[in-house]
């Protein structure tokens, strides 16, 4: 049995549930501040939960009376059940002063309005028990805020420690496959199924999580590589930046604020990739320079080494043509009857003549000493086990040259 004093539609008036078999609370509490609240009444509790899952009745409050055996059972039970969480729970006397004030509570109840009260202690009763309630849903909803963006705090400081360690990690690898395979690492905190294709100057790596290349999805990386920083398609996503594309394969459409963080967090991903690949192309370029050096070096070496023994032939060869020639030359002066005057003179030419000559083979042998010992420094230098020389010995180097 339902009863209302006024039609539910009523608006600004808070609806107020009586669960009344006798009707006596009904008949005092209709009477209260009837242009601020709706009584209607209830014979039972399932009556009033019929009434608010199908009719879709929300009321301000739910007022219960009834003898004391019972009415606490009732409180626990209203309490507890899920149909009118947040809906305060007012029990109903003819007289408070014989009731047990902690039971009344520990029932779930949550405040008592006696009969006997002037109708506008009930209406501040009631209203201070709605507001309560409201004010504590307020204090709920801002502490799941507070909470949510606490949470959310939380992934953000994760993911910004996630992408650090992946930066500086990142500085170890050797190659581009170490380097594919620790991005994919990265890449699980997010929850995406991805695929990158790197682009060195010495050659384009694409790969998958597994570590394999899969043909269509390399094709289209490089088809898009030009097409900006984001192309959106679907669930799918391709993230390029410099030499690094990225394409996300499962993207949270209908999460938009995940879908942005997505981005952002990966964005400074592929920079870091791109940074390391342009890194490892610097330094597979420096070995590449110092491997040609150090040939370079070694090749130098062996034509000064044939030098060296051409030099000394040509020395040798010199020297004997050079004591025949004074030999021809002291046998051939005694036929051309000059005179002793002459003779000493044409003696003196040949003899700086001679002097001259050994000079220029000292000067020349002290040359190619000086070279064939640089030579042979660049070479022990370069080809030493410690990867080349360093940065000092490059600069003592470069200050001799």
């Amino acid at each position: 049995m339902i009863e209302s004093t006024r039609e539910d539609e009523l608006v600004g008036i808070d609806k107020i549930a009586v669960i009344d078999g006798k009707g006596l609370a009904y008949d005092t509490l209709v009477g209260v501040e009837p242009r601020q609240f709706v009584m209607t009444k209830f014979d039972s509790k399932n009556d009033m939960l019929g009434a608010i899952k199908n009719d879709a009745i929300n009321f301000s409050a739910i007022c219960v009376s009834g003898g004391e055996g019972g009415i606490f059972e009732l409180g626990t039970e209203l309490s507890q059940s899920s149909v009118i969480q947040g809906i305060p729970i007012l029990i109903v006397v003819p007289q408070d002063n014989e009731l047990d004030y902690l039971k009344v509570l520990e029932s779930g109840f949550d405040d008592l309005i006696d009969l006997s009260m002037a109708f506008s202690d009930i209406s501040l009763r009631l209203n201070k028990a709605i507001f309560q309630r409201i004010a504590q849903s307020q204090l709920k909803s801002s502490a799941d805020q507070a909470r949510e963006m606490a949470f959310s705090a939380m992934s953000d400081s994760s993911d910004l420690g996630n992408n650090i360690q992946f930066l500086l990690n990142s500085n170890y690898c050797d190659n581009l496959d170490e380097l594919g395979q620790m991005l994919f690492q990265s890449l699980k905190n997010y929850n995406v199924h991805c695929s990158i294709q790197m682009r060195s100057i010495y050659g384009d790596k694409n790969m998958e999580e597994t570590g394999l290349e899969k043909a269509l999805e390399s094709r289209l990386l490089r088809e898009l590589k030009d097409k900006g920083r984001y192309v959106d398609f679907g669930e799918r996503c391709v993230i390029n930046y410099g030499s690094v594309s990225l394409l996300i394969k499962n993207m949270p459409v209908d999460d938009e604020k995940k879908y942005g963080a997505i981005k952002d967090n990966l964005i400074t991903l592929v920079q870091g990739t791109d940074s390391r690949v342009k890194a490892l192309d610097a330094q597979k370029s420096l070995q590449i320079e110092r491997d040609f050096m150090s040939k370079l070096t070694g090749r130098l070496q062996e034509v000064m080494e044939n030098l060296d023994e051409s030099f000394q032939m040509v020395m040798k060869q010199s020297t004997e043509l050079m004591d025949d020639l004074t030999l021809r030359f002291e046998e051939t002066i005694m036929f051309l009857d000059l005179t002793e005057e002459q003779e000493d003179t044409l003696g003196v030419i040949l003899k700086k003549g001679i002097e001259g000559i050994n000079n220029l083979y000292t000067d020349g042998a002290r040359i190619d000493e000086n070279f064939h010992k640089l030579i042979n420094h660049l070479t022990s230098q370069f080809n030493s086990d410690q990867g080349g020389p360093s940065v000092s010995t490059l600069q003592e180097l470069s200050s001799r040259l």
